[in-house]
């Protein structure tokens, strides 16, 4: 895969985690949309590749975008609210960052360490 191409890639799934990220807090005020997100967000690392570059990226951006909802209004109050729900989006933000670390360390490929690419044997 081309420099370009994995760059493009990479944007993309920053934008699309980003994305998800802002409808999860958007439709979160709801139990209907907890579960709507968790299943969301479950089911494109489901289908994403298993590779540091599309896990990480997704999110990233799933994570950052949770973090600038975070910030707070003018007005003095949040986006997400003080309940079980608002608390239930933020734990769900936390395990969609927990799957990006996990990525990044390298947990994904489950082949030995001898095995992997990039490494050396033995």
């Amino acid at each position: 895969m081309t420099l370009a191409l994995r760059i493009a890639l990479g944007l993309g799934l920053v934008v699309a985690g980003a994305a998800s990220g802002l409808a999860s807090v958007v439709v979160g005020g709801r139990w209907w949309g907890v579960g709507l997100a968790a299943v969301t967000a479950a089911a494109v690392f489901v289908a994403l590749p298993r590779t540091r570059l599309a896990w990480c990226t997704f999110a990233a951006g799933w994570a950052a975008m949770l973090l600038v909802v975070l910030e707070g209004r003018p007005e003095g109050d949040f986006a997400i609210a003080d309940d079980g729900k608002g608390y239930a989006i933020l734990v769900l933000g936390f395990l969609v960052a927990l799957a990006g670390v996990v990525a990044l360390a390298g947990g994904l490929d489950r082949r030995p360490a001898g095995q992997r690419p990039g490494r050396p044997k033995g």
